[in-house]
């Protein structure tokens, strides 16, 4: 698919760095406490629906009544009025959201992408070397391990289907070390996206290569620093994260996926080098 002509102009004289987490990003990942994050798929609402009435004397009480809360939880951000986050429940077999995939590959789209014969099965690991114009998609999820290659496989195909054409990462890094990937570049023009839910946190109390981070602007900034100084580097974080509180006092911590209000900032961004406040 052909870009859309500004994103295309943009990327004439734009590098492009795409930084991608998955869970939370792609899907609805809920933090359970102590345990592994819940998954917001068809199985897992099925159970919780299923013990829902008996839910009081259930030992998983507190893994239930989360999942249901967000099943039933409006998404906002962009989304219609009484769109709840069922809307991204993730269909057998696959543990990635359709429609936050779709998503994904309209961001891609937005961003210039072009597919590239040469490019190599897997994508490499570290800094990948960028053209000026080039567009370059970095896989920082857990899904880079060896161990879950089928599940990548799958996304890399639904993401292809979505975009006409086949997509596969180009690159992939633990997110900690992404600012490696603009510290080598000349000087330059360079946009970067980060989609990251940060394991279902929110953005207080963590650090980067010794700086604290407990903002978006943090990041950015740390991101920024990474760049030759003589770059014209423009950084947008999106965090893909929400909360809140059931009437039971339960605390509910998703990792809530790629908003449409986020989409369209990002978007935005790419095209401008501005960021919108629908961003957030």
């Amino acid at each position: 698919a052909s870009p859309a002509p500004a994103a295309a102009a943009a990327s004439d004289c734009v590098d492009t760095l795409l930084f991608v987490d998955i869970d939370g990003v792609l899907n609805v990942g809920i933090r359970d406490g102590s345990k592994p994050p819940l998954l917001l798929d068809e199985s897992s609402v099925r159970s919780a629906l299923r013990l829902w009435e008996e839910r009081e004397g259930h030992p998983e009480r507190d893994s239930i009544e989360r999942l249901v809360a967000v099943l039933q939880r409006d998404c906002g951000h962009g989304e219609e009025p009484g769109v709840t986050f069922s809307k991204l429940t993730c269909a057998a077999p696959h543990p990635f959201s359709d429609v936050l995939v779709r998503r994904f590959a309209q961001l891609v789209r937005s961003s210039g992408w072009q597919p590239q014969s040469s490019t190599a099965p897997g994508g490499g690991v570290g800094a990948a070397p960028r053209i000026s114009g080039s567009v370059t998609c970095v896989l920082t999820s857990t899904w880079r391990s060896p161990q879950h290659r089928a599940r990548l496989e799958q996304l890399e195909a639904a993401v292809s289907r979505h975009l006409g054409s086949k997509f596969e990462f180009d690159a992939k890094t633990q997110a900690k070390d992404a600012g490696a990937f603009g510290a080598g570049g000349g000087p330059q023009a360079l946009r970067v996206v980060v989609l990251d839910d940060f394991y279902n946190r929110p953005l207080d109390g963590w650090s980067c290569a010794g700086c604290p981070i407990s903002s978006r602007s943090d990041i950015e900034r740390y991101l920024r620093s990474c760049v030759p100084a003589a770059a014209d580097a423009q950084v947008l974080m999106l965090h893909t994260y929400t909360e809140w509180t059931t009437p039971r006092g339960l605390s509910v911590q998703v990792g809530s996926g790629l908003s449409a209000a986020q989409l369209r900032g990002a978007v935005h961004f790419l095209s401008t080098g501005e960021a919108a406040a629908a961003a957030a």
